[in-house]
């Protein structure tokens, strides 16, 4: 417990500033002052585990359900693809490309489905590169690095996480959503515009805008991702062959 820093004030401390002011206080830690303040990755890891064990007892079915339906999904999908037997040369190694990507895509999906705090460290990884780009200008913290961007991206996942175990506790897992939280989107939505408004310090209306190109330009960075994996699978495929 005193490793973890649980014998001292600073985690409670931390999770309240992460309510009711999160981006004055995510600028205090990126400013030097975070000797009041809880380490942000040792915080993440232990309100995902708290996360975790409230769904699992408050809601298990809802969020086994939600995985087993996807993995379904990808299942059908690598069946439905053939090899390509008789099919010219080319066509058959895009075709077994194709059922080598949706292989590794499941068993991706299975790993960060028992290591969602990985899952967040990556998904923010990819929301810190948006927001150093599109928050470069800001009035109160211009061209911030690509570290700083990285640990506000830490603390607002953990604020996320405790909303989203506030929901679940609330409504038995009934607001489970098709996003990477236990919450409603718009939800999601307000807490990101609550955070960048007070980190970055634009208006209102041009906060909302960049809110909205970040999301938008995480979701192109996601599918780029994707092709790129299934061109390389394609690729690796007619090397092996």
């Amino acid at each position: 417990m005193e490793v973890w820093g649980l014998g001292n004030r600073s985690l409670p401390l931390t999770l309240w500033h992460l309510i009711y002011r999160p981006g004055y206080m995510i600028g205090d830690y990126l400013e030097g002052r975070q000797a009041p303040y809880f380490p942000p990755l040792k915080m993440l890891f232990l309100v995902t585990a708290v996360c975790i064990l409230v769904q699992h007892f408050i809601a298990p079915d809802v969020i086994e359900q939600t995985y087993t339906n996807a993995l379904e999904r990808l299942n059908t999908k690598t069946v439905n693809v053939s090899s390509g037997e008789g099919a010219y040369e080319g066509k058959q190694y895009v075709l077994q490309g194709m059922n080598l990507f949706f292989s590794a895509f499941k068993d991706a999906a299975i790993f960060f489905q028992h290591n969602q705090a990985v899952e967040l460290i990556f998904d923010h990884c990819l929301f810190a590169l948006l927001a150093m780009r599109v928050f470069r200008r800001s009035p109160l913290r211009p061209n911030m690095n690509i570290t700083e961007c990285f640990f506000s991206q830490v603390f607002i996942a953990i604020q996320l996480l405790m909303i989203s175990t506030v929901c679940v506790a609330a409504t038995g897992g009934r607001m489970w959503m098709d996003n990477l939280y236990t919450m409603p989107t718009w939800l999601l939505l307000l807490v990101l515009l609550y955070d960048y408004k007070q980190l970055y310090g634009f208006s209102l209306l041009r906060t909302a805008w960049y809110t909205v190109k970040m999301l938008v330009g995480w979701f192109v960075c996601v599918v780029m991702l994707l092709v790129g994996w299934i061109a390389l699978s394609v690729a690796w495929t007619a090397i092996v062959n």
